[in-house]
């Protein structure tokens, strides 16, 4: 999932780290390029935990990890019913599931202006 992406030079992990650390979250729609994820590397959080653990453990050995991951999705505030759902990557350190799906209705309401 990262370790690909990261030696290929497509995935940032600083930018990664500082937003999950300070925003708390990333959306399919509002990661900023080199830092976002599809959602179905989102919906497997254990997996994507240990990856990251070991990625971030070799990185930053001096470094205490404390980005633990959740993972919402939703289809709530679409103005037309596509069956599809929007995700987001959070850190459950940082900010509350129920936060996270309020940000995600409301990029839902937004994408169908």
């Amino acid at each position: 999932m990262i370790k690909k992406r990261i030696s290929s030079g497509e995935f940032n992990l600083d930018l990664f780290i500082n937003i999950m650390k300070h925003d708390g979250y990333i959306t399919e729609i509002d990661a900023p390029e080199g830092a976002g994820m599809c959602s179905s590397d989102m919906e497997k959080t254990h997996l994507l935990q240990e990856e990251f653990n070991s990625i971030f453990s070799f990185f930053y050995p001096n470094i205490i990890q404390d980005i633990e991951f959740g993972c919402v999705a939703t289809s709530k505030g679409f103005k037309i019913e596509s069956g599809g759902y929007s995700y987001a990557l959070y850190n459950r350190s940082i900010i509350s599931r129920e936060e996270v799906e309020k940000i995600l209705i409301k990029e839902n309401q937004l994408s169908g202006e």
